[in-house]
């Protein structure tokens, strides 16, 4: 189903007929490369604390699939700082959560930079209150893309403004801060455009509604939709390795197990 079928199918294709070697320019979504275009990695964020690395400590990483989120923690200067992410299917949203043990000591950069191996026209990146804007269109197709993160400070603690590269949010004196990440383009599957109409204004307005009912919901209601829809498709099938009797916190590190 889909351009991940297409590409099985070509590959079979090849494979059936005795090919020793694939073709992969053959593998774009359908027989001839032309008919399709191809995936593009979007860009990054980075989280910037200013930091030196040498300086945290008890740096540890944290995979939940049953939960469908990812956790990070670590220590610094006394203070304890925890990242967690996950993307919500129900809310349509990519949601990081960032707190300090400690009040006022949660400050940090973030930028979105989009990726540099294609060609762009009119990018722009802007900060207008809580939120950071990158948008404009792909310089083959005039495809337009928006990406937003909306920046919510728990109790209205700590303060955000434009960073001081121009391409960045800074959040300063914070303890708890919730992220709410969106993006989109004007593309359709539909034949023979694949576009839908809008203007890059309404597509900036799309993406804008999907943060902001997000962040109306808030970040709790959203992380309990986001857990429910994921584990009861996920907790349909259970395997236990035997693992949970060998610590007492019930799992071993990566590094333990290797």
């Amino acid at each position: 189903k889909g351009q991940n079928g297409a590409t099985l199918r070509a590959l079979n294709k090849q494979l059936a007929n005795g090919a020793e070697t694939v073709n992969p320019g053959n593998l774009t979504g359908g027989e001839n490369a032309a008919e399709q275009g191809n995936y593009l990695n979007w860009g990054d964020i980075y989280l910037d604390y200013g930091f030196n690395d040498t300086t945290v400590t008890e740096y540890r990483r944290d995979l939940n699939l049953s939960k469908g989120k990812a956790d990070v923690t670590f220590k610094h200067d006394g203070v304890t700082y925890t990242r967690e992410y996950f993307a919500s299917n129900p809310d349509n949203v990519m949601v990081a959560r960032l707190t300090a043990s400690k009040a006022g000591k949660l400050n940090f950069n973030v930028s979105m930079p989009t990726n540099t191996n294609y060609s762009k026209t009119g990018e722009t990146t802007t900060v207008k209150g809580d939120t950071l804007t990158v948008k404009g269109a792909l310089g083959n197709n005039g495809l337009l893309y928006n990406s937003q993160i909306k920046v919510v400070l728990d109790n209205g603690e700590g303060t955000l403004s434009e960073g001081a590269d121009g391409a960045s949010l800074k959040v300063s004196d914070a303890k708890a801060v919730t992220l709410y990440i969106a993006a989109a383009t004007d593309y359709k599957q539909k034949y023979p455009s694949y576009r839908t109409g809008e203007t890059a204004a309404e597509v900036n307005t799309r993406v804008a509604k999907v943060v902001q009912d997000a962040a109306n919901k808030g970040y709790t209601a959203v992380k309990k939709a986001h857990i429910a829809d994921h584990s009861a498709i996920y907790d349909r099938v259970k395997i236990d390795l035997g693992q949970s009797g060998h610590s007492s916190d019930g799992a071993v590190a990566t590094d333990a197990l290797l």
